[in-house]
Protein backbone atom coordinates (compact mmCIF):
# COMPACT_ATOMS: atom_id res chain seq x y z
CA UNK A 1 0.00 0.00 0.00
CA UNK A 2 2.77 2.49 0.77
CA UNK A 3 4.25 1.77 -2.58
CA UNK A 4 0.97 2.34 -4.29
CA UNK A 5 0.72 5.82 -2.55
CA UNK A 6 4.13 7.15 -3.64
CA UNK A 7 3.86 6.11 -6.72
CA UNK A 8 0.18 8.37 -6.66
CA UNK A 9 2.42 10.97 -5.46
CA UNK A 10 4.53 11.45 -7.69
CA UNK A 11 2.46 11.03 -10.39
CA UNK A 12 0.44 14.26 -9.09
CA UNK A 13 3.90 16.06 -8.31
CA UNK A 14 5.00 15.27 -12.23
CA UNK A 15 1.52 16.46 -13.39
CA UNK A 16 2.41 19.62 -11.09
CA UNK A 17 5.59 19.88 -13.52
CA UNK A 18 4.13 19.58 -16.30
CA UNK A 19 1.69 22.29 -15.76
CA UNK A 20 4.12 24.68 -14.25
CA UNK A 21 6.33 23.89 -17.12
CA UNK A 22 3.30 24.59 -20.03
CA UNK A 23 3.00 27.76 -18.06
CA UNK A 24 6.26 29.09 -18.54
CA UNK A 25 6.48 28.13 -21.98
CA UNK A 26 3.36 29.74 -22.63
CA UNK A 27 5.27 32.59 -22.20
CA UNK A 28 7.13 32.34 -24.33
CA UNK A 29 4.88 32.08 -27.61
CA UNK A 30 3.98 29.60 -29.60
CA UNK A 31 6.40 29.27 -32.39
CA UNK A 32 8.48 29.16 -29.56
CA UNK A 33 6.98 26.51 -27.93
CA UNK A 34 7.03 24.06 -31.02
CA UNK A 35 10.45 24.06 -31.63
CA UNK A 36 11.28 23.74 -28.10
CA UNK A 37 9.09 20.73 -28.13
CA UNK A 38 10.08 18.96 -31.45
CA UNK A 39 13.65 19.88 -29.98
CA UNK A 40 13.36 18.09 -26.73
CA UNK A 41 12.06 15.46 -28.50
CA UNK A 42 15.06 14.67 -30.67
CA UNK A 43 13.96 15.88 -33.83
CA UNK A 44 16.48 16.33 -36.05
CA UNK A 45 17.08 20.19 -36.69
CA UNK A 46 16.18 19.26 -40.82
CA UNK A 47 13.10 17.97 -39.82
CA UNK A 48 11.84 20.99 -37.42
CA UNK A 49 12.71 23.59 -40.31
CA UNK A 50 10.30 21.68 -42.54
CA UNK A 51 7.70 20.92 -39.69
CA UNK A 52 7.55 24.53 -39.19
CA UNK A 53 8.12 25.84 -42.39
CA UNK A 54 11.55 27.52 -42.15
CA UNK A 55 12.62 28.45 -45.59
CA UNK A 56 16.23 28.51 -44.20
CA UNK A 57 16.29 24.77 -43.07
CA UNK A 58 18.23 23.32 -40.63
CA UNK A 59 20.76 26.59 -40.02
CA UNK A 60 17.35 28.76 -39.53
CA UNK A 61 15.81 26.11 -37.09
CA UNK A 62 19.18 25.76 -34.92
CA UNK A 63 18.85 29.95 -34.37
CA UNK A 64 15.39 29.80 -34.19
CA UNK A 65 16.08 27.30 -30.79
CA UNK A 66 18.77 29.29 -30.02
CA UNK A 67 16.64 32.73 -29.79
CA UNK A 68 13.98 30.30 -27.98
CA UNK A 69 16.13 28.66 -25.41
CA UNK A 70 17.77 32.37 -24.58
CA UNK A 71 14.32 33.75 -24.47
CA UNK A 72 13.51 31.33 -21.73
CA UNK A 73 16.62 31.68 -19.72
CA UNK A 74 15.98 34.91 -19.44
CA UNK A 75 12.62 34.35 -18.49
CA UNK A 76 13.63 32.47 -15.55
CA UNK A 77 16.63 34.07 -14.56
CA UNK A 78 14.21 37.32 -14.07
CA UNK A 79 11.96 34.96 -11.52
CA UNK A 80 14.70 32.97 -9.76
CA UNK A 81 12.04 31.60 -7.63
CA UNK A 82 10.36 30.22 -10.54
CA UNK A 83 13.37 28.31 -11.78
CA UNK A 84 13.90 27.02 -8.16
CA UNK A 85 10.32 25.44 -8.75
CA UNK A 86 11.42 24.03 -12.22
CA UNK A 87 14.63 22.66 -11.15
CA UNK A 88 12.91 21.11 -7.78
CA UNK A 89 10.43 19.21 -9.91
CA UNK A 90 12.56 17.91 -12.84
CA UNK A 91 15.41 16.94 -10.83
CA UNK A 92 12.76 14.59 -8.74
Amino acid sequence: MRDFVESVDKMVQRQECKKLLDTVLAQLGKRCQEVLALWANKYPMKEIAETLGLAGGAKAAKKLKYECSKKLEQFLEERPNLKDRLRDCCND
